[in-house]
């Protein structure tokens, strides 16, 4: 439920950072290019997407953070926690992936389609199983680093600074840990998402590495940050939401747990 509000939350600077990423042609700015959505396509179309985006996460995150935390694997370590957390992020998104072509495609303003049904039948029948699964491989890698930069970091991170928000509420220690993990998250994982984001838009078949190498080759190093601005303003927020509305949700649940097992222990004695 949390990755599915943020992702709501932060919808316009996603689409944003979908057309910067799609741009062949020198680098384009955030507020110029959402400014420019917004006068020849209404401000509406910078939540187009926004089903496929709230189905994908919607399974995804919760399936992610369950086997994350719910697995019982080793995560002493960071290395553990970087490892877990990627390993799940992997394995997931390649479920999903359908769901993020239909959103990347709609955030594009390239299709017609009216709708995800729309979109999900009409690759199926003109694109097949390639199309659905146009840009897995660099999602998958991307996943991987992404999910092992913010869950790995975001509970390292609150492990080291759990000493010096002793005094603070809880809430502090969470907003500073996500907001580490947001930062570190969007650096790792840009140029993988560049990759998916151009794969999934054109459908094509292109491997992750030849689409790297092509990209460097024809628009330099840094194209492999673009809309990496947007990319921060959108993961930061999408982290800081997450982590808070997860920490919140995990402490109720504890308390009334331990007001059920007060309860029986009342009522049995």
């Amino acid at each position: 439920m949390e990755k599915s509000v943020a992702e709501v939350c932060t919808m316009p600077i996603d689409t944003t950072k979908v057309r910067l990423q799609l741009k062949r042609e020198g680098f384009g700015r955030a507020l110029p290019t959402a400014k420019q959505i917004i006068i020849k396509e209404g401000w509406k179309s910078l939540f187009r997407g926004c089903t496929p985006a709230i189905t994908r996460q919607g399974l995804y995150s919760g399936v992610v953070f369950g086997l994350y935390h719910g697995s019982g694997l080793k995560k002493d370590t960071f290395t553990e926690k970087l490892l877990l957390g990627g390993a799940m992020g992997g394995l997931v998104v390649a479920i999903v992936n359908p769901f993020d072509v239909v959103k990347v495609r709609m955030q594009s303003g390239n299709y017609g389609y009216s709708g995800m049904i729309d979109a999900l039948t009409s690759i199926a029948s003109k694109e097949g199983i390639r199309g659905l699964t146009a840009g897995v491989s660099p999602a998958m890698q991307r996943a991987f680093v992404v999910n092992a930069a913010e869950l790995g970091t975001y509970d390292q991170s609150k492990q080291i600074l759990a000493p010096y928000f002793d005094a603070l509420p809880a809430v502090c220690l969470h907003f500073s840990a996500s907001v580490i993990a947001g930062a570190v998250s969007v650096m790792a994982s840009n140029p993988f998402d560049v990759a998916k984001t151009r794969l999934m838009s054109s459908g094509g078949s292109t491997s992750l590495l030849s689409c790297l190498v092509s990209t460097v080759k024809e628009e330099g190093v840094l194209a492999l940050y673009k809309g990496s601005f947007p990319n921060w303003m959108r993961k930061g927020p999408h982290c800081t939401i997450q982590f808070i509305l997860y920490e919140q949700i995990k402490s109720q649940y504890q308390s009334y747990q331990l007001y059920r097992q007060n309860l029986a222990d009342v009522v049995g004695a």
